[in-house]
C-alpha cells in the first residue's frame, strides 16, 4: 500500500508491505524444528519519506517487524538522500539496526547436556551509496557498508565433531562480528538495445574471511515487451579462522565451526535471463525466467 500526497516544495510518501509465507517445515535431525511440520512466516515494514524538491534531498524512516515459530525480528532505520548536478548524481545514506531473538533448539542428543549465555542478537547496518551519470551511455555507482552483529552468531543445532574425542557439541563462534563490503557498479549502454552491467565487490570480515566477487549481465531488448541476456558470476572467499571440516577440530578449541558457508571455495554461476514486461502492465505483472548452471 502506498499513500502519496504532493506538496508545492515537498512530497512526503508513506509506504507499508506485509507478506505472510506458509512452508513446509525443515528437518534439523529425526525431529521436526517445529512443533509441526509447517510453519509460516509473517513480516511487515512500514516508511515514510519526505522529499524537499528545492534542496533535492529526502529524508526517511522506516520499521519492521518478522516472525515464526522460533524466530523474532525488529528493525528500525534512517535515511538520507541528496542529488544535484540536475539529477546526474546522487548520495544516498542508510542506517538500520535489527533487534532478533530466536528460541534455541539444540540437536536431540545434546538436548540438556549444552547450553549457550543467550538467545539475542543485534545488527547495526550504515551504508553510502553514491550514484553518477557519467555520459549517456556511461553510469556508475560506488558503496561501501559497515555490519556491526553481537549476540548469538553461531547456529545451535550444528553438531561439531572433534579429532581427539568421540563426543561432539554445538557449534561456537565468537559473541561479535564486524563485517566490510565494497563494491563498484558500471553499466554501459553498447547500443541501443544491449547493456553491459557489471559488478564487483570486495569483502572482509573479522571472522578472518576475505573474498572477492564479479558479476557481469549483457541484456538485449529483442522488442517492447522482451529482454533478455545472458549473465556469469564469479566469487572466491577465504574460510574463516574458525572453520574445520568434520573430526578435525580438538576440544581444546574455544570457537569451532564446520559450516561450509564458511569456509574457503570458489563458485561460477552462469545462465541466461529472460523477462518479458507486456505493456498493458497494469493487467498482466513483469514475468522473468532465470535458467542457471553452477560449478
Amino acid at each position: 500500500m502506498q499513500l502519496i500526497h504532493k506538496h508545492e516544495n515537498s512530497n512526503p510518501v508513506i509506504e507499508f508491505d506485509s507478506v505472510i509465507w506458509h512452508f513446509v517445515q525443515s528437518y534439523i535431525d529425526s525431529y521436526t524444528s517445529s512443533a509441526s511440520s509447517q510453519d509460516v512466516r509473517t513480516f511487515a515494514t512500514i516508511s515514510y519519506n519526505r522529499k524537499n524538491l528545492k534542496a533535492g534531498e529526502t529524508y526517511g524512516i522506516r520499521a519492521g517487524f518478522s516472525t515464526e515459530y522460533d524466530y523474532r525480528s525488529f528493525s528500525a532505520g534512517l535515511s538520507y538522500t541528496k542529488e544535484w548536478n540536475h539529477g546526474n548524481s546522487e548520495l544516498n545514506l542508510t542506517t538500520q539496526a535489527f533487534f532478533d531473538d530466536w528460541s534455541i533448539i539444540y540437536p536431540y542428543e545434546l538436548r540438556g547436556k549444552v547450553t549457550l549465555p543467550g538467545s539475542a542478537r543485534k545488527s547495526l547496518n550504515a551504508q553510502a551509496n553514491f550514484f553518477q551519470v557519467i555520459n549517456k551511455r556511461l553510469q556508475l555507482g560506488i558503496s561501501a557498508e559497515l555490519i556491526q552483529m553481537s549476540g548469538l552468531l553461531s547456529t545451535p543445532f550444528h553438531r561439531i565433531y572433534f579429532k581427539d574425542i568421540s563426543i561432539p557439541d554445538i557449534e561456537r563462534l565468537p559473541d561479535t562480528r564486524l563485517k566490510v563490503p565494497l563494491g563498484i557498479r558500471v553499466n554501459y549502454h553498447l547500443r541501443d538495445y544491449m547493456i553491459a552491467r557489471t559488478f564487483y565487490r570486495y569483502y572482509w570480515d573479522d571472522f578472518g574471511i576475505y573474498s572477492n566477487t564479479f558479476e557481469i549481465e549483457l541484456p538485449v531488448k529483442l522488442s517492447l515487451a522482451l529482454t533478455m541476456g545472458p549473465f556469469y558470476r564469479y566469487h572466491r572467499q577465504t574460510g574463516s579462522k574458525y572453520f574445520a571440516p568434520f573430526q578435525t577440530h580438538l576440544s581444546t578449541e574455544i570457537f569451532y565451526t564446520s559450516d561450509y558457508d564458511l569456509s574457503a571455495f570458489e563458485s561460477h554461476k552462469y545462465g541466461l535471463t529472460i523477462r518479458y514486461s507486456p505493456l498493458l502492465d497494469y493487467f498482466v505483472p513483469e514475468k522473468s525466467l532465470l535458467l542457471t548452471g553452477f560449478s
